[in-house]
């Protein structure tokens, strides 16, 4: 079984085709659902005890919804035969995911944790066990960073469509609209990103060039644009794609979106 068709093809409930501002409501509507009827801090962040270092206290899951910290992205699909149209939803955080309606897991737990680097680069034949549990994408060839990456959002959407699938996720396209939002290091201040982080883009790109998957991501207009397949191998690509969607090389997008 192999996704196929454009980055449009089938239909959502409604019957109309989807398109990017549809996958942005999903996403804004997912966030606001939670940071209305999730867990809220019952002690504010600055009054909580810090950390050994001195930093203020790791922000709770509603804190990273409300605030900067947590991603929201959809993903439309097709598969075949029955070629239907589908959209999914996840957050960046299993908290928040359990809010979001119709979610599954987001991937197995040994694909959102992934393996570590020793294990992950080790001969074909060695941990092949630990590979195929954590595999995803065509052939379950790729195994997620260690630490949790295969829980970021964007992971979680070809985690879910590998599973669908069997492994034979090969072939066809898919949309992302995708709401991160990271706080400026320097200012403190959250910040609106189209794009997925570095290392979600590594796995798109292996999506792209090894299962031959065509990669559209929403830009700052709501209008899709093809992810570079040639790109994916260029020092610059990365920050080529973070231009083209945010239409701006730093800082993210002007406005949040759907304002």
């Amino acid at each position: 079984m192999s996704i196929s068709g454009g980055p449009k093809g089938g239909t959502v409930a409604d019957g109309k085709e989807p398109d990017c501002k549809d996958l942005e409501k999903k996403n804004i509507d997912a966030r606001a659902f939670f940071i209305a009827n999730g867990p809220k801090p019952k002690v504010k962040r600055e009054d909580r005890p810090k950390k050994k270092n001195g930093n203020l206290a790791n922000k709770t899951p509603w804190e990273l919804a409300d605030g900067s910290g947590m991603t929201y992205s959809t993903g439309y699909y097709r598969t075949e035969p029955d070629a239907s149209g589908i959209t999914q939803t996840y957050s960046s955080n299993k908290t928040a995911d359990k809010y979001i309606n119709g979610a599954g897991l987001g991937g197995t737990g040994a694909q959102r944790v992934g393996l570590n680097e020793t294990i992950r680069n080790s001969p074909p034949d060695q941990h092949t066990d630990a590979k195929r549990k954590a595999g995803t994408l065509c052939n379950f060839r790729r195994v997620h960073l260690g630490g949790g990456y295969g829980g970021h959002a964007e992971c979680k959407i070809f985690n879910d469509l590998t599973n669908h699938v069997k492994g034979a996720l090969r072939d066809g396209s898919v949309l992302l609209s995708i709401d991160w939002r990271p706080e400026n290091r320097q200012t403190g201040a959250t910040e609106y990103h189209g794009t997925p982080c570095s290392t979600c883009y590594d796995m798109l790109c292996e999506a792209a060039n090894e299962c031959n998957i065509e990669i559209w991501i929403c830009d700052h207009q709501n209008k899709p644009q093809p992810m570079s397949k040639s790109d994916c191998k260029k020092p610059d690509g990365y920050p080529k794609l973070v231009k083209l969607i945010n239409g701006h090389a730093k800082g993210g997008r002007l406005k949040a979106p759907g304002t």
